[in-house]
Order: structure tokens, then sequence, then C-alpha cells
């Protein structure tokens, strides 16, 4: 009687891709940071929150910016630079609290836009100083 092929290993249903196996060490420590600062910032609020009808976004991006979590992948700036990578897995975690990631998109978007203006504005003064 033949012997039925060796099974595979039982595949996580949290990470059916083995998306641990992938990530270096630095990588894990800042999804683990993202988690921690998630969950104790959010995770035993966010039903009062939704509840009441408010959140304490003030006060959660002050939190988030200590953390480095605001504008985290920008480079200068006071940014952190980090990679692309952190920064999906920040949004990963930050979403396994709450959808409140996308007040993180917001900051990314509004710190590209006043970078972007920074720029803009230095470059047209220095085109400016060339007329005078």
């Amino acid at each position: 009687m033949k012997k039925p092929p060796p099974r595979s290993p039982k595949a996580d249903p949290l990470d059916v891709i083995d998306l641990d196996a992938m990530l270096s060490d630095e990588e894990k420590d800042v999804r683990a940071m993202v988690r921690r600062v998630a969950t104790d910032l959010c995770g035993e609020h966010i039903a009062q929150w939704y509840e009441d009808g408010q959140v304490p976004a003030r006060e959660l991006a002050r939190e988030f910016g200590k953390a480095g979590l605001l504008g985290m992948h920008l480079d200068g700036y006071g940014c952190a630079g980090m990679s692309a990578v952190d920064y999906g897995l920040a949004s990963v975690e930050l979403e396994a609290v709450d959808s409140y990631e996308v007040s993180i998109e917001l900051n990314t978007l509004l710190t590209q836009i006043e970078v972007s203006y920074t720029i803009t504005s230095k470059l047209q003064n220095m085109s400016l100083m060339n007329y005078l």
C-alpha cells in the first residue's frame, strides 16, 4: 500500500503568505512598536469614541508624532525616513486597531504638500534674486 504524501505545515490563517519569514528583525521591531503604540493609545477607547462620535485627534496626532509615525517614510524635515515596508507594516498595525490610520495618510499628504511648498518657495526666491 502506498503512503500518502507528507502534509505540508499548516498555514497560519493570519499570515498565509508567511510574511514574517520575509521581514528583517528591524522591520519586526517597527511592527511591534507600532502595534504597542496603537493598542496603548487607541485599543480600549475605540468603541467609546465611536459611540461619542468624537476622536481626540490632536492628542493622538501628538502621540503618534512622538512615536515617529507621522511622515515616517519621508526623509528630512524632522521625519523618520523609514522604508516603504516599515510604512506598510505601520499602516497594517494601525488598521488592526481601527481604521484611524487615515490620519497618518492625511498627515503624510500634508507633510508632502508642505515640503513641496517650501522647496517651491525657495526656488522662486532664488530665481527672483537673479532678476534683482
